[in-house]
């Protein structure tokens, strides 16, 4: 990258920084609710919103959304809040995951919330969740509902090896390029027409060298590259540490084939038909935060939120 090219580069981030908080600024001249808490994205929202129903209601009505449509965004809201003289940081609370590379060099801060997982996906993905879920949603309350239950829940845990396995590479490849600052193309397009479930099992359409090529933008990466990033990408734990856009879609496909068979005239998975209302590609979010087990630090940075006076 040439000396102009990073003034250029550093020229628009500046502008963009700019641009989120004069649209800050113009929503927290409108909204008539007392608190504001800025999230990275609108699936962000509905996460929050129902965690803090669950964890902290009494200010539950007194909130504002402000979605900053990125991470980087939000962590440049914090900082230009925290340097201005007109505005206050003590009605805001910043919500955002930790990913690969946590808060790219700056301070942990009172306001700020980060995911102890990659992402916020990552905790709504469980064997828990998903016997809740079999339990009142899919009708598995039943005489033969333990059987059917223990069956689903076996079918869950090899299909998160199944996980492990076909989901290293994008995310070992993702990982490298983060941690050596790579610009690399978005992985949920590279992923999305190739991944799927085929009869209950996970189908990747990729090899290795895919990844190794399409990840990053530049050059390819090569297996000497990655050996170099091996061993602290081995340290993470698939589940809780790797992108936990792969892993919620994977989940909510596998509900989603639940549904079509607990539904079909001679299902499969289960002992008879039965009718359902719940829609995993529609509800999946909300519905699997209140099931899940919330992260102790979230509960306590929600409860930190004083109730507004009346």
């Amino acid at each position: 990258m040439t000396d102009q090219n990073r003034v250029d580069k550093l020229a628009a981030a500046a502008n963009t920084a700019e641009v989120i908080l004069l649209s800050y600024i113009k929503f927290r001249g409108k909204t008539a609710k007392p608190y504001i808490f800025v999230v990275e994205g609108n699936d962000d929202v509905t996460f929050v919103q129902t965690a803090t129903a669950i964890i902290n209601s009494t200010i539950f009505s007194h909130i504002s959304f402000f979605n900053c449509r990125g991470k980087q965004n939000a962590l440049d809201l914090i900082s230009l809040i925290r340097e201005s003289k007109q505005l206050s940081i003590s009605s805001v609370w910043f919500f955002i995951d930790r990913d690969f590379d946590g808060l790219r060099g700056r301070q942990a801060d009172t306001q700020l919330w980060v995911t102890p997982t990659y992402a916020f996906e990552n905790l709504l993905v469980s064997r828990q969740v998903l016997e809740a879920l079999l339990v009142a949603e899919y009708r598995c309350h039943g005489p033969e509902g333990d059987e059917e239950v223990s069956k689903i829940c076996d079918l869950f845990d090899e299909l998160i090896l199944s996980y492990r396995e076909k989901m290293k590479t994008p995310n070992l490849c993702l990982f490298h390029c983060v941690r050596n600052s790579i610009p690399t193309h978005s992985i949920d397009d590279l992923i999305a027409s190739r991944i799927s479930l085929v009869s209950g099992a996970l189908k990747l359409d990729a090899d290795d060298v895919f990844f190794y090529e399409g990840v990053p933008k530049l050059s390819s990466l090569s297996v000497l590259d990655l050996e170099k990033t091996y061993v602290d990408f081995h340290k993470l734990d698939p589940v809780k540490d790797w992108r936990g856009k792969f892993l919620l879609r994977i989940f909510v496909d596998f509900l989603v084939h639940l549904k079509m068979d607990r539904g079909s005239k001679n299902p499969k998975l289960f002992m008879r038909r039965a009718k359902m209302t719940f829609s995993p590609l529609n509800d999946a979010i909300r519905a699997l935060t209140v099931l899940a087990t919330l992260p102790d630090c979230l509960k306590t940075f929600l409860c930190s939120v004083p109730t507004p006076r009346n």
